[in-house]
């Protein structure tokens, strides 16, 4: 029996408060690891006490979606296992096909009429029947046009994606208490460790194993969400499938690039698999400056994700599009349990931990 949920897409809201009873744990479920997130509240500030990951059960997760909540209950309970805690809310987050996040402009009216009016107006922009979605909205108040209109973001989820989350994590004797969109969680990260980011239009890619989310942060608002196809995975085949050699090989091969012994033909393979990554993320951006007359250039891009550590990568990126790229450090206002957690692992997981310290950095119920 699938318990309450709480769908709470946290747009560009700040999370501040910290209370230990009411502390989620952050669950990051990617197409090729697990991740989870355990902060405790100490003096009022968050401390990462265990940081747990392992491989995601082959098969059981495509493109954002569980397709076998029986075996990622079974990773996950082994994760919590690990972590040895009482705790068993969750927050999680999805992403993908069945996510959609997009900005509309409607009249300029009241927020209880826009309540009334919105599931009229999500008709035009949601590709699915409303009656198979959760479906949110979000007032851009520093985003306004015009006096007569509004920005809104629309944010809607298929409920079955969301049902599927909440069997495999009631599955492993859990509670799934609130589910977000990846990219906000992205954002909520960024904003707790970046408070005064220097730039006024930020963007965040998180690089993961079959995906990017793409985010754009304008004056502490999230102004535009978009999953890119296009991940670690396509890079391991490139080079597979060009050099001849098995998946195991290609990723020992991806990620040994920048060594002395690697084969040229492994620098070239990523240098096409990067060019290709470069015209998915291109197209994304002419579709976020088209998307709205109030679009502007992104100043800044913060990279985080397993696949965003790859050899050339960043450097490729800051060259060809002529933008600043900088790691994305999730830690820089949250301490450790030493007893847990040494130094050398905190910086271990930096380009790891993001979406799932968005996430646990939440608490049931916050407000901003």
């Amino acid at each position: 029996m699938v318990g309450l949920i709480v769908l709470d897409f946290r747009v560009g809201k700040k999370v501040l408060m910290f209370f230990k009873s009411k502390q989620l744990i952050g669950l990051d479920i990617g197409s090729n690891s697990i991740k989870l997130a355990v902060i405790e509240n100490s003096g009022g500030k968050p401390v990462l006490d265990g940081f747990y990951f392992m491989p995601t059960p082959g098969g059981s997760v495509n493109s954002g979606e569980i397709i076998s909540p029986p075996d990622v209950a079974n990773a996950l309970g082994s994760l919590i296992q690990q972590a040895e805690t009482k705790k068993k809310g969750i927050c999680a987050s999805v992403w993908g096909g069945s996510v959609v996040v997009k900005r509309i402009q409607v009249p300029r009216m009241d927020v209880k009429l826009l309540e009334e009016q919105i599931k009229f107006e999500a008709e035009q922009y949601i590709p699915f029947n409303l009656s198979e979605v959760n479906l949110e909205f979000h007032v851009l108040k520093k985003q306004e046009s015009t006096p007569d209109s509004m920005d809104v973001l629309l944010i809607a989820a298929k409920k079955d994606l969301i049902m599927s989350y909440a069997e495999a994590v009631e599955g492993a004797g859990l509670d799934l208490t609130t589910v977000d969109v990846s990219g906000f969680a992205l954002s909520n990260c960024f904003e707790f460790n970046y408070p005064n980011p220097g730039a006024n239009h930020i963007g965040i890619l998180n690089i993961g194993f079959s995906a990017c989310n793409f985010v754009v942060r304008h004056a502490g608002e999230v102004i535009f969400v978009r999953d890119i196809p296009f991940g670690g995975y396509h890079f391991t085949e490139e080079i597979r499938k060009n050099m001849g050699v098995s998946y195991e090989e290609a990723e020992n091969l991806k990620f040994g690039a920048a060594g002395e012994d690697s084969p040229p033909e492994v620098n070239e393979n990523l240098l096409n698999a990067m060019e290709s990554f470069l015209e998915e993320l291109n197209r994304t951006i002419d579709f976020y400056m088209t998307s709205s007359s109030m679009s502007t250039p992104i100043q800044r891009f913060y990279l985080s994700g397993g696949s965003s550590v790859l050899p050339g990568l960043k450097d490729y990126l800051e060259n060809h599009m002529q933008v600043s790229m900088e790691v994305m450090n999730p830690f820089i206002n949250i301490g450790f349990n030493p007893k847990n957690i040494t130094p050398d692992y905190m910086k271990q997981i930096i380009p790891y931990a993001s979406l799932a310290m968005g996430l646990g950095i939440r608490k049931k119920g916050d407000e901003s």
